[in-house]
């Protein structure tokens, strides 16, 4: 088996498709960089799939460790207590599962350069 490395994206979830779209959009272009790094996408609340589900399949599909980048821009209750509390229970299902979670998008200098650009 593939011993890969996946990349989860994790946003908060919305019932509506326009506001998932352009998350879903991001996960297709990250995906076309690196072909062998498997891309998902996942939703913390309020809509499918959910993060123990994505998660579950990234395992499935070979990744023994899993890049989380959480798509929030600040660190809240979802980062500090749920989105933590999902992942630690996936290593528990899957003891050789290594997972990285990055920051909110906020806390990184480079997000906010290019976000002040943007915006400029």
């Amino acid at each position: 088996m593939m011993r890969a490395t996946g990349h989860l994206l994790v946003a908060h979830g919305s019932p509506d498709a326009r506001w998932r779209a352009p998350f879903e959009e991001l996960a297709r272009r990250l995906a076309q960089r690196d072909p062998k790094c498997p891309v998902a996408l996942a939703y913390l609340e309020r809509c499918a799939p959910d993060v123990p589900t994505v998660l579950a399949d990234l395992y499935r599909r070979g990744c023994r460790h899993i890049r989380v980048s959480p798509l929030f821009l600040s660190h809240g209750r979802h980062l500090a207590h749920d989105l933590p509390e999902l992942l630690a229970a996936a290593k528990v299902r899957h003891p050789d599962l290594s997972i990285t979670c990055l920051g909110a998008l906020g806390e990184r200098g480079d997000f906010l350069s290019a976000l002040l650009a943007v915006l400029a």
